[in-house]
């Protein structure tokens, strides 16, 4: 079931992207965040589609150029694997396409002014420090550049910083927890550990700005 919040948090994720591509500084109506929404996913579902697409056309030209007439030949280990990296964004394609049947509960939920609040806290929060997160996560992954990260898992991670260090109500295992259930939700099947990994450096200058002591793994 999904809860107020949650669904804050889904609407700021998938219209992050489009706000920052308009130059718009403030979130547009609750009717318009549910367009680019089902926009985001659909245009997601079908670039992962197109992928998987070329992946298994790829993977059979292979197969039938190397293997037709000696079927009892085991196919080459990087053909098999490209036929399975295909069939993975296929599988991811399809669970964003079913995500996309939650949309009627969102906006059941999207008029509340909870949601409503929560949304514009999250993207403002983000928006008026976009050059110190962005800086911030930059250092904090690594061997990672923002600008190379999948583009759900950077707006995933940039929306978690911003709720970790200027959020101060929210726990900040919650807004971990909740960022990683995103990147599941959302990204590929590397996506959550990625970001939980990213995010867990953020723990200790987090619970320090709440004044607790963080309770993450």
């Amino acid at each position: 079931m999904l809860n107020t919040r949650r669904v804050a948090r889904e609407l700021a994720l998938l219209t992050l992207a489009q706000l920052s591509n308009r130059g718009e500084k403030q979130p547009p109506s609750i009717g318009e965040m549910l367009a680019r929404a089902a926009d985001m996913l659909a245009n997601e579902a079908r670039e992962r589609i197109k992928e998987a697409a070329g992946d298994l056309t790829g993977a059979e030209h292979q197969l039938h150029e190397r293997y037709l007439g000696a079927l009892d030949e085991v196919p080459a280990k990087k053909d098999l694997e490209q036929a399975l990296h295909g069939v993975e964004k296929a599988q991811e394609a399809v669970e964003l396409l079913g995500t996309a049947l939650e949309l009627p509960a969102m906006v059941a939920l999207a008029g509340a002014p909870e949601v409503r609040e929560f949304v514009v806290e999250l993207v403002k929060r983000y928006t008026d420090h976009r050059e110190d997160v962005d800086k911030r996560l930059a250092e904090a992954a690594k061997n990672w550049s923002v600008e190379r990260m999948a583009s759900l898992d950077r707006d995933i991670l940039r929306l978690a910083v911003a709720e970790l260090l200027y959020v101060r109500e929210v726990p900040v295992e919650v807004a971990i927890n909740e960022a990683v259930e995103l990147a599941k939700k959302y990204g590929t099947q590397d996506s959550g550990r990625f970001v939980n990994g990213v995010l867990s450096r953020f723990a200790d200058e987090a619970a320090a700005v709440r004044g607790s002591k963080p309770n993450v793994v």
